[in-house]
């Protein structure tokens, strides 16, 4: 600048004028929807004289730290959602620049997951499940969606067995979806006995077959006397040879994994009396025991027992009956000279009174009851009876007589004295 007047002029120093630009924001923060736990960056562009200064607010407060161009939350959380705006300062002023919103966004939580059930065909099965901020429900059967099944509860009236297989549900709100556990349904039946087992009687030796009918069954176990039966697991049970032991009542147990039935309980009979049979043990020529190998049937008395051997003597026993079955033999006299070829006899359950018969001439053999003392008689009129001959001890249970009748007619009987 020059300054003059009358006496002269004089020309100041040179002098620099700066202006300074204020800060103007090109970009504005934008508005964001973030998943919880997610990161989120709210940044402006800015233009003006530098050096420029940052401050990010929320909802109006100032967020410590939050001084750069760029504003970083690492992980969102639900507290973190409102309103975000920043100022920028530099030497000629500051600006405010556009509010921006932060939305965080939950999904759903599964506080009580549904559960496995197991129901009886037919009745009632529940589904449920629990959950936070969910706003939508939706069932599946078996990785498909179930029509209309669309409720934190899910309810089956009235099962039937097709429902069985793998459910889930799938819990949503506006912005996520959270899928439950998997679960089971299990439809179950009952044992039912369609035909019951049916008594049984047979000769002793013979072969008995107990057999039931039943559906929804995996495990049979049979019963005899209320016990259960080693290896009888199926739905028949034979008896290859029946004795005397076999007698008595059957039954059998149906079952599931869910539930047994008992059948009705049956008799095993005998149908008629036979005879027991045993075996000797030896000795040194001693007879010092029996095994009953079968113990008959129908004995109502105690029977004799005869040991023979062509070459031992004197060894005397006698039975023990029990519900009709020789059960046991009891040595009373061991004898002597027996050999590993000794044999037993038992008496046949079979009682023997008296025989009549009416002969001219003839040979006959009669069963009597081994071991016991029989006298032959005879008579014309059935009144007056002679005895004919000694009593005899019946040494084998088959006898041969030989009756020669002097008369025209006459008639024998052969009776046990007693």
């Amino acid at each position: 600048m020059t300054v003059s007047n009358s006496a002269g002029s004089v020309t100041s120093s040179t002098a620099t004028l700066t202006v300074t630009a204020k800060p103007t924001i090109t970009v504005q923060p934008q508005n964001q929807t973030i998943k919880e736990g997610n990161a989120v960056i709210f940044s402006v562009t800015v233009t003006g004289a530098e050096p420029l200064s940052y401050q990010w607010y929320k909802n109006g407060f100032v967020q410590s730290g939050a001084t750069e161009k760029q504003y970083t939350i690492a992980s969102v959380a639900e507290s973190d959602a409102g309103q975000y705006f920043v100022i920028v300062s530099n030497s000629a002023g500051s600006v405010v620049s556009e509010t921006a919103s932060l939305v965080v966004t939950v999904p759903p939580v599964i506080v009580k997951q549904p559960e496995s059930l197991s129901v009886l065909d037919g009745e009632e099965a529940l589904f449920s499940v629990e959950a936070e901020r969910a706003t939508k429900y939706q069932w599946f059967k078996d990785s498909e969606p179930i029509n209309g099944a669309t409720n934190a509860v899910y309810r089956i009236a009235n099962t039937v067995m097709d429902d069985m297989g793998e459910y889930y549900v799938l819990v949503e709100n506006e912005y996520h979806s959270v899928q439950s556990d998997t679960v089971i349904l299990e439809v179950y039946r009952l044992p039912v006995i369609t035909k019951q087992p049916a008594g049984v009687s047979v000769s002793g030796g013979e072969s008995a077959t107990f057999s039931v009918e039943a559906e929804n069954v995996t495990v049979y176990q049979w019963y005899k006397n209320g016990l259960a039966i080693t290896g009888a697991n199926e739905s028949s049970y034979t008896i290859e040879a029946v004795n005397g032991y076999d007698v008595g009542e059957y039954s059998v147990v149906v079952s599931n994994e869910k539930a047994s039935i008992v059948s009705d309980v049956v008799t095993l009979g005998i149908s008629e009396a036979y005879r027991a049979t045993a075996e000797p043990q030896v000795a040194n020529g001693f007879v010092i025991g029996f095994v009953v190998t079968d113990p008959g049937w129908g004995y109502d008395f105690v029977p004799k027992v005869r040991v023979k051997d062509e070459f031992g003597e004197g060894a005397e026993a006698h039975c023990i009956v029990e519900n009709g079955m020789i059960v046991g033999i009891v040595v009373d006299n061991p004898g002597s000279g027996y050999s590993e070829e000794a044999y037993v006899k038992v008496g046949s359950p079979y009682k023997f009174n008296s025989l009549s018969i009416k002969v001219t001439e003839v040979e006959i053999t009669m069963l009597l009851n081994l071991g016991e003392l029989y006298q032959l008689e005879s008579t014309v009129d059935h009144i007056t009876w002679e005895k004919v001959g000694e009593p005899f001890i019946a040494e084998d249970e088959e006898v041969k007589l030989r009756l020669e009748v002097v008369d025209w007619v006459r008639y024998f009987r052969v009776h046990e004295v007693k």
